[in-house]
């Protein structure tokens, strides 16, 4: 029964222009008997919750590796993949995130968020990195999994920034 409900929506029950006049159900149709069945189905407005994130473009003056960010294998989203750093992560906060170091501003939608995530260059962190964290030369960042977004990301400020 699933299964025929299902086809009729697919083939019968349109959102606009509805095929009511054969459809073999509108009898017990509460969409046909109030006369609107466009209105039909009344769905919740989707909540989109914007999010802010500060991401980190480091490279190590030495080898001029980049330094991402591994998540850890049990993550739901985004297990096993590399992403820039967050300065949160690095332990840098809002007020050490100069508005010239900017260098680029992006946005994404990942389910109900949209993101905006600002990328900030900062000088290479001192000392052993915090767990999570690696540095990948170049050369290895075909090797490794990035998320899409970060990978085109990265891509695009590794051509601008070595210019």
């Amino acid at each position: 029964h699933n299964q025929a409900m299902m086809e009729l929506g697919a083939t019968v029950c349109h959102r606009r222009n509805p095929l009511c006049t054969i459809c073999p159900v509108r009898d017990h149709c509460a969409a046909c008997r109030r006369g609107d069945p466009e209105a039909y189905p009344r769905l919740a407005a989707k909540v989109i919750e914007k999010k802010a994130v500060s991401r980190i473009w480091c490279r190590r003056p030495s080898d001029d590796a980049l330094l991402l960010e591994r998540a850890p294998a049990k993550s739901r989203r985004l297990a096993d993949l590399f992403e820039l750093p967050t300065g949160e992560q690095l332990g840098i906060t809002a007020a050490e995130l100069r508005p010239a170091a900017i260098l680029a501003t992006k946005k994404r939608g990942i389910t109900r968020y949209a993101i905006t995530e600002t990328i900030y260059r900062h000088p290479a962190p001192a000392g052993p990195l915090p767990a999570g964290l690696f540095w990948i030369s170049a050369t290895e960042l075909d090797t490794i999994t990035l998320s899409g977004p970060h990978r085109r990301w990265v891509t695009e400020l590794l051509a601008a920034t070595s210019k």
